[in-house]
This record gives structure tokens, C-alpha cells and sequence, in this order.
């Protein structure tokens, strides 16, 4: 199996990145930076793959579907916190935008181009 988590270099996506790894699976962990995506892969173990990717740039989105040959499980795990506390009529659109962005989105666009017929 080969899967691709998005967000894993902290938190829930690590977690869910380390155990198929664990249990011999290959996983491409991805982060915003390279450099984030390499540390987690080498923590995370020999199954791991890191791969740069930013959920929210549609070249990275891009790149990585034109890189990957195969994949079985999509984990899109990566997203922002959004300010659920604010009121419709005094919202900063800013800052919903940029969740919805990230949150819908990004892992819809992801789907789309690693979708294979």
C-alpha cells in the first residue's frame, strides 16, 4: 500500500503518517517545507517518503500528481484553524476565505488531480 498524508509533519497527520509506516506500508508525509517533510520522513522510518507540498499552491498540487505513480490512500489531514467565534455580519472575509481555501478547497483540488481513471 501506498499512501500520501498531507499536513504530517506534526500532530494527527504524523500519527496517522507513522503507523502504516510502522506496519511496513509506504507513506509519502508531506509539509510546507522541505525541510519539515525530510525530518519527519527520517523520524517516521525507512517507509517514509517526505514530499514538499503546500495544499493551498495549485504548481505543488501540480507537481505532486505528475511525481506520484501510485497511490492507495489519501490522508488529506492538512488545514488551518478557522475563527469559528465570529459572527456573520462582522467576520473578517480574509480570514474566511483563507480557511476555506486551505480547509475545502485545497484537499478538493488534491482529490481531483490525484485521481486516476
Amino acid at each position: 500500500m501506498i499512501a500520501l498524508v498531507t499536513g504530517a509533519n506534526r500532530g494527527i497527520g504524523r500519527e496517522v503518517a507513522r503507523q502504516p509506516a510502522a506496519a511496513g506500508h509506504t507513506v509519502l508525509v508531506t509539509a510546507r517545507p522541505a525541510e519539515a517533510a525530510a525530518e519527519t520522513a527520517r523520524d517516521v522510518g525507512p517507509n517514509a517518503r517526505p514530499l514538499r507540498l503546500d495544499v493551498t499552491s495549485e504548481a505543488d498540487i501540480t507537481a505532486a500528481a505528475r511525481d506520484i505513480d501510485a497511490l492507495d490512500v489519501l490522508v488529506n489531514n492538512a488545514a488551518i484553524t478557522y475563527d469559528t467565534w465570529q459572527r456573520a455580519t462582522t467576520a473578517d472575509l480574509d480570514v474566511v476565505r483563507e480557511a476555506a481555501e486551505t480547509n475545502l478547497y485545497a484537499p478538493w483540488r488534491l482529490v481531483k488531480a490525484l485521481r486516476r481513471d
